[in-house]
Parts: structure tokens; sequence; C-alpha cells
């Protein structure tokens, strides 16, 4: 695709010089003034095919910058997976927890943190925001797929009826 488009520029572009060099023997200024206009179509002709060429560069420049993209993500998201793993954090519940790393001298980590699988299957890392503990478990919701995770092995105890206090006092 790419070679037949400079080839033809070639071509043009050798035409455009034998038909220059011819117009300098010229003698009659009719044929002369003909040539010239031959000339000048023919180098219209090469510039629209060299801006033809030029097009298809951009766009093959376009298409290797992006595969070069998806490969540097592709490669990203090897390294990602390979700090978090699937846990069961509740019967039938499951996150991906961040590997324990541990902190030498200077170094930092990470906190330990929960993604969503949800959005962990789509090669994108999501942490799970714990919002609220209730007497049901820990909730944990995702911002990004709007996943929400109950962890009912964090849930706050019932006290037994009776034993509740309240502030409020109906008759005072």
């Amino acid at each position: 695709m790419v070679i037949t488009e400079i080839s033809t520029l070639l071509s043009a572009a050798k035409s455009a010089y034998d038909l220059a060099k011819g117009v300098g023997s010229l003698y009659v200024e009719a044929e002369r003034k003909k040539a010239a206009e031959v000339l000048q179509e023919r180098l219209f002709s090469i510039q629209e095919y060299a801006l033809a060429v030029q097009e298809l560069l951009l766009k093959l420049q376009q298409e290797k910058y992006e595969v070069e993209k998806k490969m540097a993500d592709f490669e990203n998201w090897g390294k990602t997976e390979a700090s978090y793993e699937l846990k069961e954090i509740a019967p039938g519940v499951f996150v991906y927890v961040s590997k324990m790393i541990v902190e030498s001298a200077g170094t930092k980590c990470q906190p330990l943190h929960w993604l969503c699988p949800n959005c962990y299957g789509s090669k994108k890392k999501s942490i799970l925001q714990h919002t609220s503990t209730s007497y049901d478990g820990a909730h944990h919701i995702c911002h990004a797929c709007k996943s929400e995770i109950l962890d009912r092995t964090k849930a706050k105890d019932i006290p037994p009826i009776g034993t509740c206090k309240s502030e409020w006092e109906p008759f005072t």
C-alpha cells in the first residue's frame, strides 16, 4: 500500500523533471507556455501524491502508538495482578486483597486494601470503600461500578432487648 503510493510519487516526479528539462530547448512561445502548464499540472499531482503518502504515514504512526500503549497497559496490568490475590472475606464473598509488603528501612508500602472483583475482572483497579458497619455487617462500595460488598463477619453485636439506653425522655 505505501510502496505503490511512493512509486507513483517517484514516477510523477521523474516525468515532471524530464518535462522541465525539455522546456529550455523549446523556442516557440506557445509551445513553451503549453509545456509550462503541463509541468505545473504534474507538479500539482506530485504534491497530491506527497500529501497522500504523508496522511498514510501519520495514520500508521497513530496505529503504532496505540498498539504500543496497549502493550504497555498489558504489561503494567501484569505487575498489578502479581500484587493482589483473591480471598474469601466472608462465606461466598470474594475480593482481591493486596498482598502484605514488608516495609524495609525507608521504603514505603501501600496500606492493606481490597479491590472490587467486578472491576478487577475488567482490568481496572477500584478500591472498595468502607461506608458503614451495622448489625448485618460491614458495608463496602465500589464507586466505579456501584457494586456493594457486605462482610457479615464484621457485624455489630445486637444488644439484648431491654438493655438499650435512650437519651430521649418523653416526659421531661
